[in-house]
Order: structure tokens, then sequence, then C-alpha cells
């Protein structure tokens, strides 16, 4: 966005919080406070007017962090963007299904494991490891 500062800032406590969420856990709430915090933290953090929830965890606690950061705040969620270049990038393809679902996972399969109740209710059957 032309004219407007950008402010990063990594809180990775918000990833374990959204799975914890997901499996019906209710999430220390300051995670979200210090989240919202270290934002306002920075230099021009007392004007933040828009959150790009840059993980595909942090949808999960939209709400939670609406309410750290107060109602004033906008939040861009990049889901559909994502699904709409993905769905371009793969038009004419064939997707044929020669096993359930999985969901892939980039640590353990036993840190994975409390999530795949959650998991197959969403249609994903199988758990793996890269």
């Amino acid at each position: 966005a032309g004219g407007r500062r950008l402010i990063r800032f990594a809180c990775p406590g918000l990833v374990d919080a959204a799975e914890a969420k997901l499996r019906g856990e209710t999430p220390d709430p300051a995670i979200f406070g210090a989240a919202a915090a270290g934002l306002r933290q920075q230099p021009g953090g007392e004007d933040i007017d828009t959150v790009v929830l840059a993980c595909t965890h942090f949808p999960l606690v939209e709400d939670e962090l609406r309410t750290a950061l107060g109602d004033s705040v906008r939040f861009v969620d990049g889901a559909q963007g994502i699904a709409r270049r993905i769905a371009y990038l793969t038009q004419g393809e064939a997707f044929l299904r020669t096993s359930p679902d999985a969901a892939v996972v980039t640590g353990s399969l036993a840190d994975a494991a409390p999530l795949a109740l959650v998991l197959r209710s969403y249609g994903l059957e199988r758990l793996e490891s890269l």
C-alpha cells in the first residue's frame, strides 16, 4: 500500500495458540496481548490500522487478536487469494485420488497427533510428515 508504513513482527506463539484453539482448548490470552504489545511498541505502532494475517493459522485466532488490538484495526486474510491462485495454476490438471486426503506436517507426527481428530472433520484422514 503506497504511502503506508509496514511493521513486521514475528510471534510464533500465535501458531501454538491457533492449534490449541483448533483442538478445542482455550489459548492463553497473554499470547495475544504479547502480540499486540509487540506491534504497538514498534515505531509507528500506535497508528496501526490494518494487520495482515500472514500465516494460514492466524485466521483461527482473529477474534482474540481483535480483542487485543481493538475494534478499529482491520484484518486481512489472504486465504481466498491463495486459493484463487492455486485454482488458476492447476486449471486443466486432473486430480485423481488414489488414497484418502492427508495433512502434511513439517514437525513430528507425534506432535501433530492431537490435531488428527479435528483434521478428520475436514476430510483429512491421514497425517504425513515431510
